[in-house]
């Protein structure tokens, strides 16, 4: 009996249960959408955790791939790393220095080549493949080379200074100026005589331009000699001669009143004055003035090139091809054929253009100043050149004669470059065979072969 009550009370408690869930059904919901509320949040947790990971994963595989400048930085910071970095920096630097085919600033300053094939010249890529198969010849035969050079050095002769070359370089600043106001009112002045030929001409204003600066010079430094153009007879054995018999002289000026007399006469304003000074043989100074663009070049040797008083620097062109070149129409007919030859080699598209001034002074002075790359010419006189020579060499360029030996006093073959492409063109001057005047067979020696024959 006792039993039966219990079963009948359970019943009656389940039932009552039932009838309040079915009356209230969020009760059950309720556990369900708790449920899975934390599933959701679950997978939610795991998306985002793994997209983490893969993301730095990615990023860290990504800076150790593309770039090493992250992984360097981290590895420059431990210990030890940094210096054994800097010993193997400095080992390779000192094997690039030893090697024939250097490419440092200095290098490129005084042996300028290019280190990429396209740009290297002939015998430097030589150089470099003699190196790769005998180092020790091929360094041996690079020393041999610079010896024979004897590169230009910028340091004054003993026994002068800077301090007294300045009031020099003042004084021949003025005279050129005043015969530079001269020239300028004199422009297009008739011609009074043909020195060697119908294209070397002189005019009055010639004579009074040198006389202006031969006083200047000669009231301030009276026991310096003096070298003009228009004291020296025509002719490249009467031009010879004099520079010889002067070269041997403590200080030397030396003169072109008007460089350009055949621009100057036909009316075109493109001529230069020209006073440059040497010591004891070696030119220290040097003023080219540009009068109808009054512009002043001027230069100390070790002093470096200025124009107007800024300092000036030689193009940047490292090729041929990129680079406009200046020559000149030659006066001596024993210069024209091979200047014709190298021309025609140079023209475009080996060279970016081939450009004539008539005047020597004023494209020596734009290859210092960097209006273009490089000046040759098979023959010029020393007061055409000396002063434009040290303008380019104190303005970071070079300047040979066409064999490739600097330039001296007595040098009439000339090239002047920026420096970095001067191996490339003396090589292609070279083999058109541009390097002297043209021989010539006088009368004499052409009745001396018919005798013989």
């Amino acid at each position: 009996m006792r039993m039966m009550e219990d079963l009948q009370q359970q019943q009656n408690q389940y039932q009552r249960r039932l009838q309040y869930r079915l009356v209230h059904p969020s009760w059950s919901f309720g556990r369900a959408r708790a449920l899975l509320s934390f599933i959701l949040i679950g997978a939610l947790l795991a998306c985002a955790t793994s997209s983490i990971i893969t993301g730095s994963l990615r990023s860290s595989l990504v800076s150790t791939s593309t770039t090493s400048k992250p992984l360097y930085s981290r590895m420059m910071r431990f210990p030890g790393f940094s210096r054994h970095a800097s010993d193997m920096r400095s080992s390779i630097r000192s094997s690039i220095r030893s090697s024939p085919s250097a490419c440092s600033r200095q290098t490129i300053r005084s042996e300028p080549s290019k280190c990429s094939r396209q740009t290297m010249p002939r015998n430097r890529r030589e150089t470099f493949a003699q190196a790769m198969v005998n180092p020790q010849t091929a360094r041996t035969q690079s020393t041999h080379q610079q010896s024979k050079r004897q590169e230009y050095s910028n340091e004054l002769p003993k026994g002068i200074s800077h301090k007294e070359l300045q009031p020099m370089l003042n004084m021949a600043v003025g005279a050129a100026k005043m015969a530079g106001e001269l020239i300028k009112a004199k422009l297009g002045a008739d011609v009074v005589v043909s020195k060697m030929n119908g294209a070397d001409l002189l005019t009055e204003v010639d004579g009074k331009c040198q006389d202006i600066i031969y006083n200047e010079i000669s009231n301030k430094y009276p026991s310096h000699d003096f070298l003009g153009e228009e004291s020296v007879d025509a002719g490249v054995e009467a031009s010879t001669l004099a520079v010889e018999n002067a070269a041997d002289s403590e200080w030397l000026w030396i003169c072109d009143p008007i460089d350009g007399t055949t621009n100057f006469a036909s009316g075109m304003p493109l001529v230069g004055v020209i006073i440059s000074l040497a010591y004891k043989g070696e030119v220290v100074m040097g003023v080219i003035y540009d009068p109808f663009h009054d512009e002043m070049y001027t230069a100390i040797k070790g002093g470096g090139a200025y124009m107007n008083g800024q300092r000036i620097g030689v193009a940047e062109s490292q090729s041929v091809s990129e680079s406009v070149l200046f020559t000149v129409a030659p006066v001596n007919p024993q210069s024209a054929p091979p200047l014709m030859r190298s021309i025609t080699a140079l023209n475009p598209p080996v060279s970016r253009a081939v450009r004539m001034l008539g005047t020597g002074a004023l494209m020596l002075s734009w290859v210092a100043i960097g209006r273009a790359s490089a000046f040759w010419e098979v023959d010029l006189h020393v007061w055409d050149s000396a002063a434009g020579v040290l303008l380019v060499r104190e303005a970071g360029g070079r300047c040979t004669d066409l064999e490739g030996n600097e330039w001296g006093l007595t040098t009439r073959p000339l090239l002047a470059t920026n420096g970095a492409i001067h191996d490339e063109l003396l090589q292609k001057l070279q083999e058109v065979d541009c390097v002297n005047l043209e021989k010539r067979e006088t009368e004499t020696e052409r009745e001396t072969e018919r005798e013989t024959e």
